[in-house]
């Protein structure tokens, strides 16, 4: 094996259909895979929260991040298994220890307020 698979562990997300368009348009701009484009929004996902924590209580972070996690609405969802870094996975578990917070909700709110970051930026 080589390094970099290694290097890589697999986690589970719940990506509800109202994402994926979003998720979609991305992958198509970037010309990149859904995978890749999920690995993408953990990694901004991640940095905004840590930019954006400097300055902002977390309490009121959190319920920002909730609100943005919400406003993708629905039922329906699909289970989807991804590889990304393990390192970017430690730091995605001490963020979620840190702030007393399960890492299933974590994972959620960073992908979600990424995913609204882009909209604006991108799409």
């Amino acid at each position: 094996m080589t390094t970099s698979i290694l290097n890589r562990t697999t986690i589970q997300l719940n990506l509800k259909d109202s994402q994926k368009p979003f998720i979609n348009i991305l992958c198509s701009t970037r010309k990149i895979s859904q995978e890749e484009a999920l690995r993408d929004l953990f990694r901004i996902g991640i940095d905004l929260f840590d930019k954006e924590s400097k300055t902002v209580s977390p309490n009121l972070l959190f319920g920002l991040y909730d609100y943005f996690n919400k406003l993708y609405f629905g039922f329906r969802s699909e289970d989807v298994v991804l590889e990304i870094n393990r390192n970017l996975m430690l730091k995605i578990r001490l963020r979620a220890a840190e702030n007393e917070i399960e890492v299933g909700q974590f994972i959620d709110q960073i992908l979600s307020n990424a995913l609204v970051d882009l909209m604006y930026r991108e799409i």
